[in-house]
């Protein structure tokens, strides 16, 4: 369940990094620590595969005869899928 942001545990984030970076000054102290990237965590969409969504807009794409909005486009995979779209 996604709720309302949890300000204490930011803070205790926020203390934790400062030990860490005083540790790494210790063992290393001409190290930047602005070097280090943070990790990035990818959520998978729980409707497709990766590149499915992909493979079935060239599909629609291909079916068609018309150009066709990137809104329409959405409307028929979600109806290809057995989805419910949004009203227009």
């Amino acid at each position: 369940m996604i709720g309302p942001r949890d300000r204490s545990h930011d803070a205790k984030n926020a203390e934790r990094l400062i030990h860490i970076r005083a540790v790494i000054r210790i063992v290393e102290p001409n190290f930047d620590v602005w070097r280090i990237k943070p990790i990035r965590r990818h959520t998978r969409n729980p409707w497709f595969k990766p590149g499915e969504a992909f493979v079935v807009a060239l599909e629609i794409l291909r079916e068609v005869e018309k150009p066709l909005t990137n809104w329409e486009i959405g409307k028929r995979i979600l109806a290809k899928r057995g989805l419910a779209h949004p009203e227009e």
